[in-house]
């Protein structure tokens, strides 16, 4: 087994874990790649394509396409600039004792849900519920739906647009 890829950039205790490997069958013959995540997991068809291109090129041989938009990410991560596609943002600060600042990004004109969950998969609050366009920040104070402050602990942030779902770790300080 050969690494390709490992994780670089999320969260640290991920960082140089490897992502994809290719097994290369000794008997027989064949090649597989193995993926820690699920190509959709790429922000764009673009990425998805760039990936998926060096992978066939450098992996299997076959004739490369030389997408102008790649760029290097990790090992050998080929991936878009998020300016052309969806993208959340991890919170900053992470973690945090107040407030925290949640980035994120849209390509087009779309519905765009931000909602915060607990460990156990309740709602605590929604942050965005509406149409927008472009990159947007929203803060979330530590507080719940209610108004009242949220326990200290991990808390989930998850945003849906369009077909675009996804979701970043965010942790309350006492």
């Amino acid at each position: 087994a050969t690494v390709l890829m490992t994780y670089q950039g999320g969260d640290a205790s991920d960082n140089g874990k490897a992502s994809v490997i290719k097994c290369v069958r000794t008997v027989g013959g064949g090649v597989a790649v193995h993926s820690a995540f699920d190509v959709s997991a790429f922000l764009s068809d673009d990425a998805r394509a760039c990936y998926l291109d060096a992978v066939l090129n450098i992996d299997f041989g076959l004739p490369h396409t030389a997408y102008g938009n790649c760029t290097k990410s990790g090992v050998d991560a080929p991936v878009v600039g998020s300016r052309l596609g969806y993208d959340l943002r991890a919170a900053t600060p992470n973690p945090f004792r107040t407030v925290t600042s949640i980035e994120f990004h849209v390509p087009n004109r779309t519905h765009v849900l931000i909602e915060i969950y607990d460990v156990l998969g309740r709602k605590v609050r929604t942050l965005v519920d509406e149409t927008l366009a472009s990159s947007h920040a929203r803060k979330w104070d530590g507080l719940d739906a209610r108004g009242e402050r949220a326990s200290a602990g991990i808390y989930f942030v998850r945003m849906e647009a369009g077909d675009f779902r996804t979701t970043r770790k965010v942790v309350l300080l006492k």
